[in-house]
């Protein structure tokens, strides 16, 4: 429909394009025609006043010949040759004889005069109809590259049209699938999680032999990672989709990275690595959405368990910029980055290669976004004494509103 109405405009301009044309050529050929008559009337007018200027001489020669011819034949002396007398007969034949003479000389004036007129005229059509076929011929090569551009926008539109219908049919099928994730494979794998956490953890829980204790852990560890990789997943959609909310409000940071040593304490000590922390005295209030900072710092945390070779330390700092920023890094004992992917690895699904892979590749990414929305950054840089250094900042008051 959008391109009928498009093809119709284009016809309606064309239209009033070639009736504008055809008015300012009437236009021309009239303005032409006014010119040409013009001149046609001031040379008429300018041959005729020399015409009867030169009548008028002839006229008044004519006379004194004729009063001379009264008078009669002049006398002569006897020293003087006598003159030739012309007799009446003979100057009206010599008259009738110059009139033809005129007659002929100004016919053949305004033949000339007629014969260039005419050839201007030809000239100026000629010169004119030129002109006239070069401004069709552009118009016609104009419209031909117009109408080729419509046909190729049409065929764009078309294609746009069916990409949108395609575009919405994913939305749609990705709605789907966001909901299958969120709910119907969410709420399963959380009963899983729940019921293992019970039987390992709670008190009135049945008694479970060692080797069942065992392969309830397993069962819980796979759960708890399967639940991480849906909320990964589910965080990556509402990002892509803008609708990452951020709770802000004042929080210790430093008690929150407290909180993550302790929180990883037995993950480090199965792996035979040690954890430390770098406070600062005294505590620090930031703005900040807590849970969203602590999956940061969480997310860091695993990646540098996952890569710390056994025996190794990783070192949890905060420290005070003279800014008033925080800045919070994770430094590991790893096999470092290299630099050629130091970019890379924040980008979605990127995964390093390792011999433990595991996950989706989403953590670093989820985290630099969670980062970018507080108006912090993220970055890594290589350790002196080998492995990487995660970084991140969080503004003393971004410009966020408190919730």
């Amino acid at each position: 429909m959008q391109s009928d109405n498009s093809h119709e405009r284009v016809h309606q301009g064309r239209e009033k394009t070639d009736k504008s044309l055809s008015v300012e050529r009437s236009r021309a050929d009239q303005s032409l025609d006014e010119a040409y008559g013009a001149a046609k009337k001031r040379t008429d007018g300018s041959v005729r006043a020399k015409r009867n200027a030169t009548d008028a001489e002839v006229d008044k020669i004519r006379n004194d010949v004729d009063k001379q011819m009264e008078s009669g034949p002049p006398e002569t002396s006897q020293d003087q040759a006598p003159q030739r007398f012309i007799t009446n007969d003979q100057l009206e034949n010599e008259r009738r004889h110059a009139d033809a003479t005129i007659r002929t000389e100004r016919a053949l004036v305004d033949s000339v005069i007629s014969a260039e007129r005419h050839q201007i005229k030809s000239d100026e059509h000629a010169i004119l109809r030129e002109e006239r076929d070069v401004t069709d011929k552009d118009l016609a090569s104009e419209r031909f590259q117009t109408d080729s551009s419509f046909q190729d926008s049409a065929v764009l539109l078309s294609n746009e049209q069916q990409a949108h219908q395609r575009t919405k049919a994913d939305l749609l099928t990705r709605d789907e699938f966001l909901a299958i994730v969120s709910h119907d494979l969410r709420n399963p794998i959380g009963t899983i999680l729940s019921c293992s956490d019970m039987l390992l953890n709670h008190p009135s829980s049945p008694i479970v032999s060692s080797e069942g204790k065992k392969w309830i852990e397993i069962i819980n560890r796979n759960a708890g990672t399967a639940i991480q990789m849906i909320n990964d997943l589910l965080d990556v959609e509402r990002m892509a989709a803008g609708r990452l909310e951020l709770h802000m409000e004042k929080h210790d940071v430093g008690e929150l990275i407290r909180q993550a040593v302790e929180n990883f304490a037995d993950k480090a000590a199965a792996r035979q690595i040690q954890l430390e922390s770098i406070l600062p005295e005294g505590s620090r209030l930031v703005s900040c959405d807590r849970e969203r900072i602590k999956q940061v710092v969480s997310n860091l945390m695993d990646n540098a368990i996952k890569f710390t070779r056994k025996f190794g330390v990783i070192t949890l700092e905060l420290r005070n910029k003279e800014d008033g920023d925080l800045e919070i890094s994770v430094s590991d004992m790893g096999q470092g980055i290299p630099e050629s992917m130091r970019t890379e690895i924040f980008e979605r699904f990127f995964q390093l290669g390792n011999r433990e892979r595991s996950g989706l590749g989403l953590g670093l990414y989820i985290s630099r976004k969670i980062i970018d929305a507080h108006q912090g950054k993220l970055w890594v840089e290589p350790r002196a004494q080998g492995g990487s250094r995660f970084t991140f900042t969080l503004p003393e008051q971004p410009d966020l509103p408190l919730t």
